[in-house]
C-alpha cells in the first residue's frame, strides 16, 4: 500500500473538494435568498432546505434574520439606498449647521421640482397625456 498520494487518490479528493465548495456555495445563496424574500412560504421553503444541510439554523430566530418574519420593522437594502441617495444630495454640504443644512435642502428639493414641473407643463402644452417612459412601455405591449 503506498503511502503517498497518488494522481489517481488527488482526483478523487479534487471532486470531493469541488462537490463540497458548490454545495457551500449554493447554502450560502439559499441563505441570501431566505434572508430578503419578502414571502413567508418562499422564505419557509429556503429555511427547510438549508435545515437539511445545516441543522444550527434553527437556533437563530427567523424575526432577527429575514425580512418576511420582520413585521415591517426594518427595510435592510431599502434604507440604506435611501440614506445613500439623501448623502449624494446633500454631499456638498458636509460640516454645515443644521439650519443651513435644512436651507440647503430646500433650496435643491424646491429647485428640482420647479425644474420638473416646466418639463411636465411643456409636455401638457405639447399634448401628451403620458411621459415618453409610459408612452414607450405602452406601446412595447402592443
Amino acid at each position: 500500500m503506498n503511502k503517498y498520494l497518488n494522481f489517481q487518490n488527488f482526483i478523487q479528493l479534487y471532486v470531493i473538494f469541488c462537490y463540497s465548495l458548490s454545495n457551500l456555495i449554493n447554502i450560502v445563496f439559499l441563505i441570501i435568498f431566505a434572508a430578503y424574500t419578502m414571502i413567508e412560504p418562499l422564505c419557509n421553503n429556503y429555511y427547510n432546505i438549508i435545515r437539511e444541510e445545516i441543522t444550527c439554523i434553527n437556533q437563530i430566530p427567523r424575526h432577527q434574520c429575514t425580512l418576511a418574519y420582520d413585521q415591517g420593522r426594518r427595510w435592510g437594502p431599502l434604507t440604506t439606498n435611501l440614506a445613500e441617495a439623501i448623502n449624494s444630495i446633500l454631499k456638498q454640504t458636509r460640516n454645515l449647521p443644521i439650519s443651513s443644512l435644512v436651507l440647503a435642502t430646500y433650496t435643491r428639493c424646491n429647485t428640482l421640482f420647479t425644474e420638473k414641473r416646466k418639463h411636465i407643463t411643456v409636455m401638457i402644452i405639447v399634448g401628451h397625456v403620458y411621459s415618453k417612459n409610459v408612452t414607450k412601455v405602452l406601446q412595447d405591449g402592443d
